[in-house]
């Protein structure tokens, strides 16, 4: 479950989740330039909102959720062969 958290060196809200078991996996065979940006090998994804108000965090935090269930699951179907 996604939430919001707050970090004790910023003011900004950050959208928090942790990456599923089955995609881990297929991460850790990816080369580390090759991760998607705030995922880290913890097993955590923290993105910034890019604000200090929570109201602005949670409309942010929807549009974060949404990116970030779109590259699980491109992470899941794995790459498609390129056509002619």
């Amino acid at each position: 479950m996604a939430r919001l958290v707050k970090r004790n060196r910023s003011g900004n809200w950050y959208f928090r989740k942790r990456i599923p078991a089955d995609v881990q996996p297929i991460l850790a065979k990816l080369p580390k330039e090759r991760w998607p940006c705030c995922w880290y090998k913890t097993g955590i994804i923290l993105i910034s909102t890019g604000t200090a108000d929570k109201n602005l965090a949670r409309t942010s935090q929807l549009d974060i959720a949404s990116d970030v269930e779109r590259q699980f699951k491109a992470l899941r179907e794995g790459p498609k062969p390129l056509t002619p």
